[in-house]
């Protein structure tokens, strides 16, 4: 049950931002942008992951004094599938086992949304986490499979995106995913605040929780746009993401708009990309004093 008591205001089967649940509990859903903020942050994780795991395979031995002329050899540890198996595993594992036990992610804990039942309110549990997770990935999985050469990845990856995307117009956004597993992703409510002064605090400063007819932040769209980017321009629109991530914050956390999800995963991946440009830039200072 929800802990949200505020009944939905009457919408006229347009979107309000609430549902109510067959057992007559309210909660409050959540935005599109703060699902998309999460799935950022789960994709940022998994891909660090895979790094890792492509790394540990890989066959160093082909590279000595000199590279040999031969690519390296990546099935090093996993030999053969296995490796494709063990990507799959670790996606498929973080996927379902944190949604089936606590109902949510590192990266929808990280932007506040968690996913539940849509009959009770409750953690949707392993059926309806292996369900929700089946519906867009396995598809991707299968076609991604060695078997088929990838040649029809790109088939599975349309599929993929097509369920998340169904969202968006979808009155309580619910995916294709959602529907098919009879799951809801709400908003948790994690330092909820009325816009009734706050002790000691000034009006302006208080939290407001923005409707779900309100404008979206621009700097919280730049902001998570900007720390994507950093990973493919090693770091520099990440260090932009970070700036705009904080200058957002006064928008969406006490502007009445929406994006703070986008808004975090904006400052989440700009910090990590940064990281990134920082550790590459002492790698070069460090080998270039060494070298001197």
């Amino acid at each position: 049950m929800s802990e949200y008591r505020e009944p939905p205001p009457s919408d006229g089967g347009r979107r309000t931002g609430w549902a109510e649940l067959p057992d007559g509990g309210i909660v409050r859903l959540a935005s599109a942008g703060a699902r998309f903020g999460a799935r950022v942050l789960d994709a940022v994780l998994l891909f660090a992951v895979d790094m890792v795991i492509i790394l540990v395979n890989v066959d160093w031995s082909a590279f000595g004094d000199e590279l040999q002329e031969e690519s390296p050899d990546f099935t090093g540890v996993f030999p053969g599938a296995g490796f494709f198996l063990v990507l799959s595993a670790v996606s498929i594992a973080y996927e379902i086992i944190p949604v089936a036990l606590w109902g949510r992610t590192l990266g929808k804990r990280v932007v506040g949304t968690k996913v539940v039942n849509a009959q009770s309110g409750e953690v949707p549990e392993w059926g309806k986490a292996i369900a929700r997770w089946a519906i867009p990935g396995l598809p991707v999985t299968i076609a991604g499979l060695p078997a088929f050469g990838f040649g029809i990845l790109w088939i599975g990856w349309l599929w993929w995106i097509l369920c998340y995307v169904s969202l968006t117009w979808d009155r309580v956004y619910q995916g294709w995913h959602d529907r098919a597993a009879g799951t809801l992703v709400i908003k948790v409510a994690q330092a909820q605040r009325s816009t009734k002064q706050i002790e000691g605090v000034q009006p302006e400063m208080n939290r407001v929780q923005p409707d779900m007819n309100a404008p979206y932040s621009g700097l919280a769209i730049a902001a998570m746009v900007c720390g994507i980017c950093g990973f493919i321009t090693w770091g520099i629109a990440g260090v932009v993401g970070i700036v705009l991530a904080v200058r957002a914050k006064r928008d969406t956390q006490f502007g009445g708009k929406r994006g703070e999800g986008m808004r975090v995963a904006g400052l989440v991946c700009g910090i990590v990309s940064a990281s990134i440009l920082a550790g590459c830039t002492a790698l070069v200072v460090v080998g270039a004093a060494a070298g001197s």
